[in-house]
């Protein structure tokens, strides 16, 4: 046996390998190459631009932001106070409470007034506020729907739909005062003509912090409203020391076809910048207005 495998290993390997070149001979001869694949295009070339942008300039990048926020920049405050509103229409056995601001009616219920409750909602509140003589106070105050996951509708046929998370949260110590607002899922109140009627969907962040009117808030995140997306990203907002812009951040638009236009804001204080789509083409200087962004901050940072 071992005699076998030496002959096979020092005759016939070494004839198979001296084969090797012209087997490969043969087979390049009787067979062509198949011809190279073209190279995609260009990603960054100036035909992939004209083919996948559209036709906003930066003027159209600045009309169609403002549009978005047009009827109001989206907060948890409206949904709170518009869900609060409409329990008061419960009748005590539709929907049958687990408390003065929570229900669960999975299957659904309607009053004799005509108002309809399914799914389960609900707002949580903390309130560890302390307060002295001279009616300052200290500590926090939070409100919390999560999950949020239900539909009241009127006799009218509008009705409120919610699906995921609200939070806000005011504290204060010191003199300082901080704040904290989230919104994530789709929230619409077919019934309103503000920022919740035209269905918001996305997830953004707001926080700040200061002493009266010197303090600062910034905003994270995306949103959708009417269909339309815009985002956030660091944008810094301080209304005392730039009452009509931002102190820097970014802010963009999306298109359908998921590509973005992004506005940097500079330094300082201000509201235009530099535009770019797609981190591709450079289209000039745009100026948006935050206003309605700016007044978030108000309403935010009190209870």
């Amino acid at each position: 046996m071992i005699a076998t495998r030496s002959r096979y290993h020092s005759g016939v390997l070494p004839v198979f390998y001296a084969l090797l070149p012209v087997f490969y001979a043969l087979l390049l001869g009787c067979c062509p190459a198949a011809p190279l694949a073209e190279a995609p295009p260009d990603s960054e070339g100036e035909g992939f631009v004209a083919e996948h942008r559209s036709g906003l300039d930066a003027a159209g990048f600045a009309v169609a932001f403002d549009a978005v926020l047009s009827t109001g920049f989206p907060l948890p405050h409206t949904v709170y106070a518009d869900y609060r509103e409409l329990l008061e229409h419960g009748d005590g056995s539709c929907p049958s409470a687990g408390g003065t601001e929570y229900f669960d009616v999975s299957q659904g219920c309607t009053t004799d007034e005509g108002f309809s409750f399914r799914g389960r909602g609900g707002i949580m509140v903390v309130d560890t506020r302390v307060y002295t003589s001279g009616g300052s106070w200290s500590g926090a105050y939070a409100q919390y729907s999560n999950p949020a996951d239900y539909a009241i509708s009127r006799p009218d046929g509008t009705s409120l739909e919610s699906g995921g998370i609200l939070e806000t949260l005011v504290m204060q110590e010191g003199g300082v005062t901080t704040w904290s607002a989230r919104m994530a899922g789709t929230f619409l109140d077919d019934g309103r003509s503000d920022w919740l009627g035209r269905k918001f969907s996305g997830e953004f962040e707001l926080s700040g912090s200061g002493v009266g009117s010197e303090a600062e808030q910034t905003v994270d995140g995306e949103l959708s409203l009417g269909g339309v997306a815009i985002g956030f990203g660091a944008l810094k907002l301080g209304p005392a020391s730039c009452p009509d812009g931002a102190l820097g951040g970014t802010v963009s638009l999306r298109q359908s076809d998921s590509t973005w236009f992004e506005l940097t804001l500079g330094e300082g204080c201000g509201a235009c910048g530099a535009l770019i789509w797609d981190g591709i083409e450079e289209l000039g200087e745009a100026c948006v207005d935050l206003a309605p962004v700016l007044d978030t901050v108000a309403i935010a940072s009190v209870l």
